[in-house]
């Protein structure tokens, strides 16, 4: 699917939208682009986890300790082969907006988006994630994944979808009782609960690495 195509399939009260905030946000003198080299990367990726940690009061359950070191290292060794896209949308030198996606093969996701609330009469987020979707798109990608969460503005992007079906297996032996009882918290908890055992885990092996140097 062309990106034209993708944009015909939307209700025209929403495509008129989207156009009126292109032509109000040109007028403002913003400018939309991508990060395609990888000295580039760090500052860009900063950038929009600021604008996240920003919106989520830096109580983000994404965006943990390390996540933005991970996606600067991944950024700097993809970004070149188009596999890594940041597109962000500017004010002079300032990011107010931004939406990465990675892709692999002929499928792409939507990894992280943010903007900056003061700009929200023009929607730099949602500028950013448009322009992902119609490069990609446009660049032989046949799926794009919005990820998890029911937000509005995504599913109005959407144009089909498909639910993920998980699987809890269980062990049949002593365990089993321990590994049900996990099961009964809520999946946020549960969540939360290995995010935790993560960071501990991060922390034991810096922990270990100081005491051997």
């Amino acid at each position: 699917m062309s990106s034209e195509a993708w944009l015909a399939g939307m209700p025209r009260s929403w495509r008129t939208e989207l156009g009126r905030r292109t032509r109000r946000r040109a007028d403002a003198g913003l400018e939309v682009c991508f990060t395609d080299t990888p000295e580039a990367v760090q500052d860009d990726v900063h950038a929009l986890a600021q604008l996240h940690h920003a919106r989520w009061n830096w109580q983000s359950q994404w965006l943990t300790e390390g996540v933005e070191d991970t996606i600067v290292e991944a950024g700097q060794l993809l970004v070149r082969s188009g596999d890594f896209r940041l597109w962000k949308v500017l004010r002079g030198e300032e990011v107010i907006g931004a939406a990465l996606f990675t892709r692999a093969g002929n499928v792409s996701e939507l990894l992280l988006t943010a903007y900056d609330p003061a700009w929200s009469r023009l929607a730099p987020g949602l500028a950013a994630i448009v322009a992902g979707i119609r490069h990609e798109l446009d660049t032989g990608i046949r799926l794009i994944d919005f990820g998890y969460g029911g937000f509005k503005y995504l599913q109005r992007l959407s144009n089909t979808e498909r639910p993920v079906v998980r699987y809890e297996l269980f062990p049949t032996n002593r365990r089993m009782p321990i590994a049900r009882a996990r099961w009964l918290i809520a999946p946020q908890g549960r969540i939360n609960i290995w995010r935790g055992r993560l960071r501990l885990r991060t922390r034991l092996r810096a922990l270990r690495g100081q005491k051997q140097s």
